[in-house]
């Protein structure tokens, strides 16, 4: 499973933690702002899965898929799909919610899903490398929930997507409940409750602004990375 995850890792990494505001307007304004987006996958990628992009990933009846080949099945598909919901946008902005955002994401993972290796090494066991799981369940609590919260409180009260002070401090304070988790015993218990007073303080004293969803969703989201940082990690 370590390409898998790996795979994984290099594709929310490119999607969320390095795709920044003004790639993301860039890839809606033309091709070639696209194009720069989705170069960045295969390039991350690469580099996460380099000792092993000589070797045969997937064999099929009367085709064989290399770690060169998968990675390049990849990076068009990701075009591809991108373009599609870029255009579908464009024509109707409505479309530009959760249920939509949620749809790109499954047709991604499920074509890394489709040429990269799935078979549980029994020395490796489900998670085959820790480091690329607790990587990946990082960026998931990081930047994927900032994204995730924005479509939420977008499609339910017309939300707006935070600003970068709103932003990185939110990024934060999730880091360090999922990291928290990791801590032996029970003192993420101490941790979790320390923040999450914390911000309830800031808000009935009007010192920050935010929404209960986004507080309950945020701290919903990086509890759950949290444990299966903390399963992975003492497994």
């Amino acid at each position: 499973m370590e390409i898998f995850w790996r795979m994984m890792l290099g594709h929310f990494l490119a999607d969320f933690t390095f795709q920044s505001n003004a790639v993301a307007a860039a890839k809606r304004r033309s091709v070639w702002g696209m194009v720069v987006h989705t170069f960045m996958h295969p390039a991350i990628s690469l580099v996460l899965v380099w000792p092993y992009v000589d070797r045969v990933w997937v064999s099929w009846p009367s085709f064989q898929v290399t770690g060169i080949v998968a990675v390049l099945f990849v990076f068009l598909t990701h075009f591809l799909q991108d373009e599609w919901r870029v255009a579908k946008i464009s024509k109707n902005p409505k479309l530009d919610n959760t249920l939509f955002f949620s749809w790109d994401q499954l047709v991604h993972i499920a074509s890394i899903a489709l040429v990269v290796p799935m078979t549980v090494e029994p020395d490796g066991g489900l998670y085959g490398e820790k480091w690329a799981v607790l990587a990946l369940l990082l960026v998931l609590a990081t930047h994927f929930t900032t994204v995730l919260v924005y479509f939420l409180e977008k499609d339910l009260w017309t939300g707006m997507y935070p600003g970068d002070t709103e932003k990185y401090l939110g990024i934060a304070e999730r880091v360090v409940i999922m990291v928290s988790f990791l801590l032996p015993g029970h003192w993420w218990a101490a941790v979790l409750a320390a923040w999450a007073g914390y911000r309830i303080f800031l808000k009935m004293k009007r010192v920050q602004d935010f929404t209960w969803f986004s507080f309950a969703m945020s701290g919903v989201v990086a509890v759950l990375c949290g444990i299966g940082a903390r399963v992975v990690y003492y497994s």
